[in-house]
């Protein structure tokens, strides 16, 4: 744990409106990945066993649906847990962004009404000296972007991989009672809908 706090306490360069909206620390949805083939063993011995209670002990596989879902949560809670230590410094840089960009819009939103609407003369020559309003859209889609950003980096790359691990060695276990179609969708389905 000490090296996952050291970690998510470096002095990272994020960019909030970085288009991955996760600051730039997109390329670490990828990494849970490497925990597939340790869940993908747990998941095996487990279906070992379930499968060995079904075939020589009369054991009900329709029993073992509450058990298959916290294998498969319990595999995505464990695997995507490193990341959740960005949590922190992700949510500290949306906060502080969303305040500086949203101080920067207010003032540019008044000194735009006065340029532009009350045909005012501004002595402000920043984003007020383009000829046209375009900035108002470009500085809004950055206050955007930053509201967007996920303070957390876990998507369907980090997910699918462990889901997958720990579902896939059960569909075995209740193709033993039923047809290897219904036991792929009824193990499957949730994941696909992720």
């Amino acid at each position: 744990m000490r090296r996952h706090q050291q970690i998510a306490a470096l002095d990272l360069r994020l960019a909030p409106t970085h288009p991955d909206r996760t600051a730039g620390l997109a390329f670490v949805e990828k990494l849970p990945a490497a925990f597939a083939p340790f869940f993908f063993g747990i998941a095996i011995v487990i279906a070992g066993r379930w499968g060995h209670d079904a075939v020589y002990h009369g054991l009900r596989v329709e029993e073992l649906g509450f058990s298959a879902g916290l294998l498969v949560v319990l595999s995505l809670l464990a695997g995507l847990a490193p990341l959740a230590m960005f949590t922190g410094t992700l949510l500290g840089v949306k906060r502080r962004s969303l305040v500086a960009v949203g101080a920067l819009l207010a003032d540019y939103g008044r000194l735009f009404e006065r340029r532009w609407m009350r045909h005012e003369t501004v002595e402000d020559a920043g984003l007020l000296g383009a000829p046209e309003i375009g900035p108002v859209a470009d500085t809004v889609a950055l206050y955007e972007a930053i509201s967007r950003m996920r303070v957390v980096p876990v998507s369907r790359a980090s997910l699918l991989p462990l889901a997958l691990a720990a579902a896939v060695p059960l569909v075995p276990v209740f193709a033993t009672q039923m047809p290897v179609k219904d036991a792929v969708v009824k193990l499957l389905a949730p994941l696909v809908g992720l």
